[in-house]
């Protein structure tokens, strides 16, 4: 039946109000996971946005895979002011972009440090 874990929606709460390190909720992009041939499934996601608030002081990383096991790290773009740079970890508030999630089978932010705040990353994908 392919990967399921996780949740499939087109908006998933990855944390809500983390004040640890924690890895969260799992954001499944490709409903069949098969990601070789997602480019032809109906619902596989191709953008991926996270909005991220209440950082005070950590950070977080961005995770993806295709395989449901291996994770590795993916560089997002801070969509603040157009921007073009991409980075795999972040230590601000905002929103950041995954413009091609094709071949993805699942995403996640982890909170690998955090020293104050509440965080509340949410994902959204289309």
């Amino acid at each position: 039946m392919g990967l399921r874990m996780g949740t499939y929606s087109s908006k998933v709460v990855l944390h809500a109000g983390a004040t640890t390190e924690a890895v969260g909720e799992t954001f499944v992009l490709n409903p069949e996971g098969n990601s070789t041939e997602q480019e032809n499934i109906e619902g596989a996601f191709e953008t991926l946005v996270v909005q991220i608030t209440g950082v005070t002081a950590g950070v977080i990383a961005f995770q993806a895979n295709v395989d449901g096991t291996n994770w590795a790290s993916v560089s997002l773009t801070d969509m603040d002011d157009n921007s073009t740079e991409s980075a795999t970890v972040t230590n601000a508030n905002g929103l950041f972009i995954l413009k091609n999630c094709k071949g993805l089978a699942q995403f996640r932010a982890n909170v690998t440090t955090h020293t104050t705040g509440t965080f509340v990353i949410t994902a959204m994908a289309g």
